[in-house]
């Protein structure tokens, strides 16, 4: 014993404290064993003590074994003796750590840990699940250890935490609505239910469950969400000055259900969100046909004044009221002072969020949400970004969130995100957009959003036609270009999003040699395209000064690089700056009073784009486009963009796509986001409006089929004759 006691005091005496390790600059413990439980660019992750705790190499040179490097790992399993640590053994007169079980022995990993236990909460496809320390957990086929002395199975104590969740009649889906359709709930103790996506474990409106659900259509009930609106000097106004008053018609709504069972000790088990569509069948045949998400908060994380990300917010007042308030400040500025144009972690509230496709659920996940964008965030209909992390249950999504998205290196299907977007614009610019990317798409070189649309429920309620578009980061990048997490620097839109200062400071010298330096001179030249991918550099600017794309190209625009190794095999490794471009739907004939009368096919790009030229990042392209050699090969990609990227019929068939595909969606959003109530009938604004977007697919197939009549005549008085 007197041995075992001086071990012990050893052993405490080399832990790391929590400064030594790298997760505590991310507010979290360094692990005193090596489980491994998940794994992201950060680095490997533990889970004790009920919280998440960083794994160090330096401890943890064999990911299953904790006791190094004072000790080795034991070749058996025989315990001799246990501690807070872990397991020891005894083995060639030494002290040894029992490794733990391989992290793939549990079929729940990365994205949830391990049951100690084997209590069975509640069973799905997958396997058996557990509820464990506030966390679901997946549960082993084969549980529990053997005590050495004994030789049987140890009794696990039961986790005070494990208790019945709800169990539902009824899945989230689709459902055909009739007199007899009810829903049940059952478990083990009380359940509170909330009807309005409020928190039924703090809800004053959660109601004790008593018997059946009568389940409706609930596009009869009145709007509430919807209603909200712009009101001067109101916290619970949506937009600064905007005058935008809501609809007072009828939306279409969903029946969201949220459940829990309140425990013996007075807590509450997790909560259980469920969305049913209860319409007669052709709603539900509308609903069928596109992607529908189901966005899901406490109200109360939209609309509070003080904690509302969807509202001005008190805070607006308040700042009203103060010198610094500026009243001839425009309201499109993001420097406002509200809630919805406050950003960072701060202003991220928790949701569920579930997707729908073709009727049925396909993926459901609870998530972080944000508001997104730069001066739309004083729309009425805002954009959200969506984020998967560990405190929320998983840290990626792991399905295909955006159809028909590929992996460029090896053309899979990606199926793992870690954020995405929801965003909304108006909507002939978002078609812009997408028949943009459509075009780009077989055109990797350059680096571009992918995107799929869909319909969006916001607590129940219609909310309208959103994008599903990736989010430029690291993961992004992983996904798309086979670079890791950790080796990758990006730029965007003049701000650091990845990578170190020096990373940024290398684009920065990059920039200033070409601002200073003659690039016709090769030795000048060839410096730079040591730096920076070339072919990407020439398609980036050949698509913006083609598409004449107005918020270009200073804005809108992102550099990546691998700054590990090069990747052997990969032209995307190779560690030189590559160019990508986002948000094209002020491009491809959208006309402003400042193109100077003319029609967008002959608006003269090349002559707006000499006044940005100077401004970061683009001296690299100036400088570039000086030397024969780099203008030779950029005519030549222009006129791809006529010849194949853009080619006039190609765009007229994408056109004609989109629009027989999501008209009639474009047209209910413009429905739901009528400013006040509609004075036509439905079927005269429906004939309005599809006559309005169709005029506008014209002007865009119009485009591609004029645009090379003017661009090259644009280019030449430029930068002179091509050849």
């Amino acid at each position: 014993m007197k041995k075992f006691l001086f071990l012990s005091s050893v052993l405490a005496s080399i832990h790391l404290s929590k400064a030594d390790c790298w997760s505590a600059a991310m507010g979290y413990n360094c692990c005193k064993g090596c489980t491994v439980y998940i794994e992201d660019q950060s680095g490997q992750w533990g889970y004790e003590n009920h919280q998440w705790c960083g794994i160090d190499d330096k401890v943890c040179k064999d990911n299953n074994c904790w006791s190094l490097p004072e000790y080795p790992c034991c070749e058996g399993n025989s315990i001799v003796t246990s501690d807070s640590q872990g397991d020891w053994g005894y083995e060639n007169n030494h002290w040894c750590g029992i490794i733990k079980k391989e992290v793939n022995d549990c079929w729940s990993l990365p994205d949830y840990p391990c049951c100690e236990g084997n209590t069975i909460v509640t069973t799905d496809s997958h396997g058996d699940w557990g509820y464990e320390n506030n966390h679901w957990c997946g549960i082993l086929k084969q549980t529990g250890e053997k005590d050495p002395s004994t030789g049987n199975p140890e009794e696990t104590p039961v986790d005070p935490m494990i208790e019945d969740v709800p169990i539902f009649s009824m899945e989230s889906g689709y459902y055909e609505a009739s007199d007899n359709l009810n829903l049940t709930l059952s478990s083990s103790g009380t359940i509170y239910y909330t009807l309005d996506s409020s928190d039924p474990t703090t809800s004053s409106t959660a109601k004790v469950y008593e018997g059946e659900i009568k389940m409706y259509d609930k596009s009869v009930d009145n709007n509430v969400y919807s209603m909200y609106q712009h009101e001067e000097n109101s916290p619970y106004s949506i937009t600064i000055h905007t005058g935008y008053k809501a609809s007072t018609l009828k939306h279409d709504k969903v029946t969201v259900i949220r459940a829990t069972t309140k425990l013996k000790d007075g807590t509450f088990s997790p909560v259980i969100t469920k969305t049913y569509f209860v319409m007669d069948k052709e709603k539900l045949q509308f609903y069928s046909d596109i992607t529908v998400v189901s966005l899901v908060t406490d109200p109360s994380n939209l609309f509070d004044k003080d904690k509302g990300i969807y509202v001005l917010g008190q805070q607006y007042l308040d700042w009203k009221k103060s010198p610094k308030y500026n009243p001839r400040k425009s309201e499109w500025d993001s420097d406002n002072i509200t809630n919805f144009f406050s950003k960072g972690k701060e202003w991220e509230r928790n949701a569920s969020f579930t997707l729908f496709r073709h009727g049925k659920e396909e993926m459901v996940q609870e998530v972080g949400i944000r508001i997104k964008g730069a001066s739309t965030r004083n729309s009425n209909m805002k954009s959200f970004n969506i984020y998967a992390r560990k405190e929320y249950g998983k840290s990626k999504f792991k399905y295909e969130v955006i159809e028909d998205n590929k992996s460029v290196i090896d053309g899979k299907p990606i199926t793992k995100y870690d954020s995405f977007s929801l965003r909304h614009s108006n909507w002939l610019d978002r078609m812009r957009e997408s028949v943009v990317q459509r075009g780009l798409k077989d055109f990797p070189i350059l680096a571009t959003l992918d995107n799929s649309k869909c319909l969006v429920f916001l607590d129940g309620e219609f909310w309208g036609l959103y994008d599903l578009i990736e989010k430029p980061s690291d993961f992004y990048i992983k996904s798309n270009y086979d670079i890791p997490t950790e080796n990758v620097a990006l730029i965007k839109n003049d701000i650091l999003e990845e990578g170190t200062e020096e990373d940024l400071n290398d684009l920065t010298s990059l920039v200033e040699f070409c601002a200073k330096n003659d690039l016709r001179d090769e030795v000048n030249y060839n410096y730079v395209a040591e730096k920076v991918d070339v072919e990407s550099l020439i398609y980036s600017y050949a698509s913006g000064l083609y598409l004449g794309i107005w918020d270009w190209p200073n804005r809108n625009y992102l550099v990546y690089r691998n700054k590990g190794e090069p990747i052997e095999g990969n032209d995307y490794g190779d560690g030189k700056w590559k160019y990508g471009a986002f948000d094209f739907d002020y491009s491809a004939g959208i006309t402003f009073a400042s193109f100077g009368g003319v029609p967008g096919y002959a608006h003269d790009s090349f002559k707006k784009f000499q006044s940005a030229k100077d401004i970061f990042p683009t001296p690299i392209f100036d400088g570039m486009i000086k030397n024969p050699k780099f203008y030779k090969r950029f005519g030549e990609v222009m006129h791809l963009m006529e010849e194949e990227i853009f080619n006039p019929e190609k765009m007229k068939k994408i056109v004609e796509e989109q629009k027989s595909k999501y008209l009639d969606y474009i047209v209910k959003n413009d429905w739901r986001w009528h400013n006040g109530t509609p004075k036509k009938s439905w079927e005269a604004f429906r004939e309005a409006q599809n006559k309005y977007y169709s005029d506008g697919w014209d002007v865009i197939t119009e485009f591609f089929e004029r645009r090379p009549q003017y661009v090259y005549q644009f280019m030449e008085k430029t930068y002179g004759k091509y050849k």
